[in-house]
């Protein structure tokens, strides 16, 4: 099984929402399951490889809005 998540940052930023994607993620490929992650890059360019066995897409960053 393959999995595809979107996420608004993922590790090494540290979140809420960050952290339970993780989590999620890195307990799907203990399973077996293929398991990808797009996200947007926080160093302003595009990023792409493995961290804990999940693949994370990091898209480059053009803006950012405040809370």
């Amino acid at each position: 099984m393959k999995v595809l998540h979107f996420g608004k940052y993922y590790l090494p930023i540290r979140g809420g929402i960050e952290t339970v994607l993780a989590n999620l993620c890195q307990g799907l490929v203990q399973r077996g399951v293929e398991c990808r992650v797009i996200t947007a890059g926080h160093s302003g360019r595009k990023e792409r490889g493995y961290v804990d066995g999940v693949y994370v897409h990091r898209m480059r960053n053009v803006g950012q809005f405040n809370s």
